[in-house]
């Protein structure tokens, strides 16, 4: 008998707005250490490889994340495929474009669909319900995980759960699904018995494109045909872009689930979460000082039912009662632990205004490597810089600024208005305003630099490229 195949599907999708100012859309929550240095994403990956046997993921991510996903894999040192979709068609496109990619690789195969955002423990329980859900995934059935419910709660979809299924004790049959309902049918539910939909799921690639193709026949056929001519490069999987934009975007509950006869549910009772609120965080958070919950080098007097995560400078807390605190490098959150379903609001006015803070950490992912911004003021920038082995930066200049770099690890090798030169640790270059320049890391070890920058002008799109390895433009 063929052994089966099972391969995790990791969805690293999504902007995290209720985790402001933590979480942003080019660094979203699954990319960033929550607490104790927890990162979702790698978590995905390491509980992935637990339930499918050590098989290699692959990754769905959009463009803007598809360097967060690829130094995630490296820092874990596991070898995955990376499929960046060029523009978010939500979960029917996403998971369609998927299985289409595994099924030129295996024929069949069997997806693990595990959301990058959670926390759950990948030993005992997941473990047993994996097992139970690709037995259960031969019989061309769509297998979710459906977790029991402790409130009634409006931020997560439901499944109504049926009889059980007579050849496989534990499977049951789905009766119904409900997408984030208002908070009285949310009550209603809970008293009914209803499941939260995680979002995780096991189905074999065959069958989920045979109800993708019953169901939603355009989805299905402009994802074909946005696969049938992929680009490799870089070590990623893009689709065909034009073709991919005109997939219609449709979550796949209700675009395929709702629809379908042959979905079966398994109660999940072990620990999950899918920390999608500060309060979701502070249940997580260890640390207890007099009741309250704290993360970092926090003091805490006279103060009741409050959470404040500072990790990187002390934060003191003085009569306060029920609110909740966030220190990042740039952005200070403080709010009324009431009020805080009203952050998204706030997020989105901050977007109108063209706020950087909504879109980027001070850590900015590059092809390259990253760079941390350190101060930023009217006619300077200060950066920390690191460029991974053997990559290198664009060869590019400014038209309105100068740049000065310091070396304090590793070797840069520059290129500067056509002359090469090496500095080492404690030795600098000064880059001219119109200078046409190259950086490069051509070392097996990481190069880290401070990067000075002076001008009138100091946006990263003042960045002209003459040529560039990544195909930047």
């Amino acid at each position: 008998m063929t052994s089966i195949i099972t391969v995790p599907v990791i969805l690293c999708g999504g902007s995290g707005t209720r985790l402001w100012p933590l979480s942003r859309e080019h660094s979203p929550k699954q990319f960033i250490p929550l607490l104790d240095g927890c990162n979702l994403f790698d978590e995905a990956v390491l509980r992935g490889r637990v339930v499918c046997n050590g098989q290699k993921p692959l990754c769905v991510t959009a463009d803007a994340h598809k360097y967060l996903v690829q130094d995630g894999l490296g820092a874990l040192g596991v070898n995955g495929d990376i499929l960046v979709e060029p523009v978010g068609r939500n979960t029917a496109a996403a998971l369609c474009a998927a299985a289409l990619l595994l099924q030129q690789k295996y024929q069949d195969a069997v997806m693990v669909v595990l959301p990058s955002d959670h926390v759950l423990d990948a030993r005992g329980a997941l473990q047993d319900a994996v097992s139970l859900g690709v037995a259960a995934a031969q019989n061309d059935r769509w297998v979710s995980l459906g977790i029991q419910p402790d409130r009634p709660s409006t931020e997560f979809g439901y499944v109504e759960v049926g009889r059980e299924h007579g050849e496989m004790s534990g499977v049951f049959m789905a009766k119904s699904f409900a997408e984030k309902p208002n908070i009285k049918c949310a009550q209603q539910f809970l008293k009914r018995g209803w499941l939260w939909n995680a979002g995780i799921a096991i189905v074999r690639v065959n069958t989920l494109l045979d109800m993708v193709r019953q169901h939603q026949p355009a989805v299905f056929s402009r994802c074909q045909a946005a696969m049938k001519t992929t680009v490799a490069a870089e070590g990623f999987i893009v689709p065909d872009d034009k073709k991919y934009y005109q997939i219609p975007a449709m979550q796949i509950d209700r675009a395929v689930l709702e629809k379908s006869n042959n979905i079966s549910v398994i109660p999940f009772d072990g620990k999950w979460s899918d920390i999608g609120s500060w309060g979701a965080v502070e249940e997580l958070a260890d640390e207890v000082k007099g009741g309250n919950k704290v993360s970092g080098d926090v003091t805490v007097e006279d103060s009741q039912g409050i959470f404040v995560r500072s990790p990187h400078r002390l934060t003191v807390a003085l009569g306060l009662e029920d609110i909740t605190i966030v220190d990042t490098e740039d952005v200070l959150l403080v709010a009324h632990k009431n009020a805080l379903s009203g952050l998204g609001k706030v997020v989105g006015q901050l977007k109108g205004d063209k706020r950087p803070e909504v879109r980027e950490n001070l850590r900015v992912a590059r092809p390259w490597g990253h760079y941390d911004v350190k101060a930023s003021e009217p006619g300077y920038k200060v950066k920390c810089v690191l460029v991974r082995p053997g990559a290198a930066l664009s060869s590019q200049f400014h038209y309105h600024r100068a740049e000065h770099w310091i070396v304090v690890k590793g070797t840069a090798s520059i290129t500067a208005d056509g002359e090469e030169r090496e500095i080492g640790v404690n030795e600098s270059i000064f880059i001219p305003q119109g200078t046409i320049h190259r950086l490069e890391n051509r070392t097996e070890k990481p190069l880290e630099l401070v990067e000075v920058q002076t001008g009138k002008y100091l946006g990263e799109d003042d960045i002209v490229r003459i040529e560039d390895v990544y195909g930047r433009v």
